[in-house]
Protein backbone atom coordinates (compact mmCIF):
# COMPACT_ATOMS: atom_id res chain seq x y z
CA UNK A 1 0.00 0.00 0.00
CA UNK A 2 1.54 3.53 -0.99
CA UNK A 3 2.02 6.31 1.77
CA UNK A 4 -1.16 7.94 -0.29
CA UNK A 5 -3.07 5.22 -0.14
CA UNK A 6 -2.83 5.07 3.48
CA UNK A 7 -3.33 8.84 3.92
CA UNK A 8 -6.64 7.91 2.04
CA UNK A 9 -8.04 6.05 5.22
CA UNK A 10 -6.40 8.82 7.37
CA UNK A 11 -8.96 11.30 6.01
CA UNK A 12 -12.10 8.59 5.57
CA UNK A 13 -10.93 8.12 9.29
CA UNK A 14 -11.43 11.88 10.11
CA UNK A 15 -14.17 12.31 8.06
CA UNK A 16 -16.12 9.92 10.14
CA UNK A 17 -15.39 10.98 13.35
CA UNK A 18 -16.62 14.51 12.22
CA UNK A 19 -19.66 12.50 11.20
CA UNK A 20 -19.60 13.60 7.44
CA UNK A 21 -19.19 10.14 5.80
CA UNK A 22 -22.37 8.57 4.33
CA UNK A 23 -24.23 12.15 5.46
CA UNK A 24 -23.18 14.59 2.84
CA UNK A 25 -20.51 16.24 0.77
CA UNK A 26 -17.48 17.14 2.16
CA UNK A 27 -14.31 18.75 1.27
CA UNK A 28 -10.98 19.12 2.68
CA UNK A 29 -9.71 21.97 1.78
CA UNK A 30 -5.55 22.70 2.11
CA UNK A 31 -5.45 25.07 5.14
CA UNK A 32 -6.67 21.88 7.25
CA UNK A 33 -10.40 22.84 7.61
CA UNK A 34 -13.21 20.42 6.58
CA UNK A 35 -16.70 22.02 4.97
CA UNK A 36 -19.63 19.99 4.94
CA UNK A 37 -22.66 20.79 2.78
CA UNK A 38 -23.96 19.47 -0.43
CA UNK A 39 -21.88 19.54 -3.99
CA UNK A 40 -23.79 21.34 -6.74
CA UNK A 41 -21.28 21.86 -9.66
CA UNK A 42 -17.79 22.90 -10.82
CA UNK A 43 -16.40 24.77 -13.50
CA UNK A 44 -12.73 24.99 -14.96
CA UNK A 45 -11.59 27.25 -11.38
CA UNK A 46 -14.23 26.88 -8.67
CA UNK A 47 -16.27 24.47 -7.07
CA UNK A 48 -19.39 25.47 -5.91
CA UNK A 49 -21.55 23.70 -2.57
CA UNK A 50 -24.75 24.32 -1.13
CA UNK A 51 -24.95 24.91 2.46
CA UNK A 52 -28.60 25.18 4.43
CA UNK A 53 -28.66 28.28 6.24
CA UNK A 54 -32.39 27.96 7.09
CA UNK A 55 -35.15 25.48 6.35
CA UNK A 56 -35.92 26.83 3.34
CA UNK A 57 -33.20 28.77 2.29
CA UNK A 58 -30.02 27.56 0.53
CA UNK A 59 -26.66 29.46 0.09
CA UNK A 60 -24.29 28.71 -2.48
CA UNK A 61 -20.61 29.01 -1.51
CA UNK A 62 -17.63 28.76 -4.42
CA UNK A 63 -14.28 27.13 -3.85
CA UNK A 64 -10.87 28.33 -5.90
CA UNK A 65 -9.66 24.56 -6.61
CA UNK A 66 -5.91 25.87 -6.05
CA UNK A 67 -7.87 25.35 -2.01
CA UNK A 68 -8.81 22.08 -2.06
CA UNK A 69 -7.14 18.84 -1.35
CA UNK A 70 -10.00 16.22 -1.64
CA UNK A 71 -13.78 15.79 -2.60
CA UNK A 72 -15.81 13.41 -0.89
CA UNK A 73 -19.37 12.65 -2.77
CA UNK A 74 -21.77 11.10 -0.57
CA UNK A 75 -21.68 7.18 -1.21
CA UNK A 76 -18.64 7.69 -4.03
CA UNK A 77 -14.77 6.70 -3.66
CA UNK A 78 -12.80 10.06 -2.17
CA UNK A 79 -11.07 12.71 -5.40
CA UNK A 80 -7.88 14.09 -5.13
CA UNK A 81 -8.45 17.64 -6.17
CA UNK A 82 -4.79 18.84 -6.08
CA UNK A 83 -2.01 19.46 -8.04
CA UNK A 84 1.11 20.97 -7.63
CA UNK A 85 4.70 20.26 -9.08
CA UNK A 86 6.84 21.23 -6.26
CA UNK A 87 5.12 19.49 -3.42
CA UNK A 88 4.08 15.22 -3.95
CA UNK A 89 0.55 14.15 -2.74
CA UNK A 90 2.10 12.80 -0.10
CA UNK A 91 3.81 15.24 1.61
CA UNK A 92 0.87 17.75 0.71
CA UNK A 93 -1.16 15.00 3.02
CA UNK A 94 0.99 14.76 5.93
CA UNK A 95 1.30 18.80 5.69
CA UNK A 96 -2.52 18.99 5.71
CA UNK A 97 -3.13 16.54 8.33
CA UNK A 98 -0.81 18.20 10.59
CA UNK A 99 -3.29 21.21 10.26
CA UNK A 100 -6.13 19.03 11.33
CA UNK A 101 -4.41 17.45 14.16
CA UNK A 102 -3.76 21.61 15.29
CA UNK A 103 -7.09 22.45 14.41
CA UNK A 104 -8.68 19.80 16.56
CA UNK A 105 -6.15 19.81 19.65
CA UNK A 106 -3.84 22.52 20.18
CA UNK A 107 -5.72 24.94 22.34
CA UNK A 108 -6.10 28.56 22.45
CA UNK A 109 -7.67 29.13 25.92
CA UNK A 110 -4.55 29.45 27.66
CA UNK A 111 -2.68 31.88 25.03
CA UNK A 112 -6.23 33.46 25.06
CA UNK A 113 -6.09 33.83 28.69
CA UNK A 114 -2.49 34.96 28.88
CA UNK A 115 -2.94 37.71 26.43
CA UNK A 116 -5.73 39.36 28.35
CA UNK A 117 -4.04 39.22 31.50
CA UNK A 118 -0.94 41.15 29.85
CA UNK A 119 -3.54 43.26 28.29
CA UNK A 120 -4.96 43.84 31.71
CA UNK A 121 -1.28 44.68 32.79
CA UNK A 122 -0.38 46.91 30.48
CA UNK A 123 -3.22 48.81 30.57
CA UNK A 124 -2.89 49.57 34.35
CA UNK A 125 0.49 50.85 34.32
CA UNK A 126 -0.58 53.08 31.21
CA UNK A 127 -3.39 54.70 33.42
CA UNK A 128 -1.76 54.85 36.34
CA UNK A 129 -0.90 58.57 37.33
CA UNK A 130 3.02 58.54 38.61
CA UNK A 131 3.94 62.48 38.12
CA UNK A 132 1.05 64.06 40.16
CA UNK A 133 0.49 63.66 43.73
CA UNK A 134 -2.97 64.52 43.61
CA UNK A 135 -4.00 62.16 41.59
CA UNK A 136 -1.87 59.54 41.71
CA UNK A 137 -3.48 56.08 41.11
CA UNK A 138 -5.00 53.40 38.38
CA UNK A 139 -6.96 54.62 35.97
CA UNK A 140 -6.26 58.36 36.52
CA UNK A 141 -3.74 58.92 33.90
CA UNK A 142 -4.90 59.00 29.91
CA UNK A 143 -4.38 56.27 27.53
CA UNK A 144 -0.79 56.39 25.84
CA UNK A 145 0.99 54.97 22.48
CA UNK A 146 1.55 51.72 25.26
CA UNK A 147 -2.20 51.18 25.15
CA UNK A 148 -1.82 51.03 21.26
CA UNK A 149 1.15 48.81 20.98
CA UNK A 150 0.40 46.64 23.45
CA UNK A 151 -1.87 43.96 22.08
CA UNK A 152 0.38 43.60 18.86
CA UNK A 153 3.68 43.42 21.45
CA UNK A 154 1.81 40.51 23.37
CA UNK A 155 1.01 38.77 19.85
CA UNK A 156 4.43 38.75 19.12
CA UNK A 157 6.06 37.81 22.30
CA UNK A 158 3.27 34.66 22.45
CA UNK A 159 2.72 33.73 19.24
CA UNK A 160 6.99 33.31 18.97
CA UNK A 161 7.63 30.60 16.91
CA UNK A 162 8.57 26.93 18.81
CA UNK A 163 8.58 24.43 16.38
CA UNK A 164 7.98 21.65 18.83
CA UNK A 165 5.07 19.66 18.58
CA UNK A 166 3.84 17.44 21.69
CA UNK A 167 2.88 14.39 21.73
CA UNK A 168 -0.16 14.59 23.36
CA UNK A 169 -1.64 16.73 20.58
CA UNK A 170 -0.35 14.40 17.68
CA UNK A 171 -3.31 11.46 16.33
CA UNK A 172 -0.33 9.49 15.40
CA UNK A 173 2.96 9.29 16.67
CA UNK A 174 4.58 8.19 13.42
CA UNK A 175 3.81 11.14 12.11
CA UNK A 176 6.49 13.10 13.89
CA UNK A 177 8.48 11.35 11.70
CA UNK A 178 7.61 13.74 8.94
CA UNK A 179 8.88 17.18 8.57
CA UNK A 180 5.72 18.35 6.35
CA UNK A 181 3.00 17.16 9.22
CA UNK A 182 5.20 19.40 11.83
CA UNK A 183 5.56 22.10 9.36
CA UNK A 184 1.65 22.03 8.59
CA UNK A 185 1.09 21.38 12.32
CA UNK A 186 3.17 24.56 13.58
CA UNK A 187 1.97 26.72 10.83
CA UNK A 188 -2.00 26.66 12.57
CA UNK A 189 -0.12 26.77 16.29
CA UNK A 190 1.46 29.88 15.09
CA UNK A 191 -1.90 31.13 13.55
CA UNK A 192 -3.92 30.43 17.09
CA UNK A 193 -1.32 31.67 19.61
CA UNK A 194 -0.61 34.98 17.69
CA UNK A 195 -4.67 35.83 16.97
CA UNK A 196 -6.01 34.29 20.34
CA UNK A 197 -3.58 36.50 22.22
CA UNK A 198 -4.32 39.58 20.65
CA UNK A 199 -7.90 38.69 21.26
CA UNK A 200 -7.08 38.28 24.84
CA UNK A 201 -4.59 41.13 25.49
CA UNK A 202 -7.55 43.38 23.34
CA UNK A 203 -10.31 41.92 25.54
CA UNK A 204 -7.80 43.19 28.77
CA UNK A 205 -7.22 46.59 27.34
CA UNK A 206 -10.41 47.50 26.38
CA UNK A 207 -11.86 46.79 29.90
CA UNK A 208 -9.18 48.40 31.64
CA UNK A 209 -9.81 51.47 29.09
CA UNK A 210 -13.96 51.51 29.59
CA UNK A 211 -12.84 51.43 33.39
CA UNK A 212 -10.29 54.66 33.18
CA UNK A 213 -13.10 56.39 31.16
CA UNK A 214 -15.77 55.32 33.91
CA UNK A 215 -14.05 56.53 36.56
CA UNK A 216 -12.38 59.79 35.08
CA UNK A 217 -16.03 60.57 34.12
CA UNK A 218 -16.92 60.31 38.45
CA UNK A 219 -14.01 60.70 40.16
CA UNK A 220 -12.34 63.76 38.59
CA UNK A 221 -8.60 64.57 39.53
CA UNK A 222 -8.71 68.32 41.54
Amino acid sequence: MTSLKYFKYIVIGFLIANGTVCSQDSLILLNGNTYVGVFNFEDKHRMYFEKNRKVDKIKLISFQKNEIFYLHKENQPLRMIYQNGFVSEHQMAMYVKGEQDAIANFKIGYHYLLGCALGLTGGLLDTYEFDDPKCKGYFNSSASIVSIITPFAVSVVIGFPNKKVRKLHVSDQKYLNSDYYKSGFNQVKLFRKTVYSFLGSLTGLATVLTITFIHQENHSCP
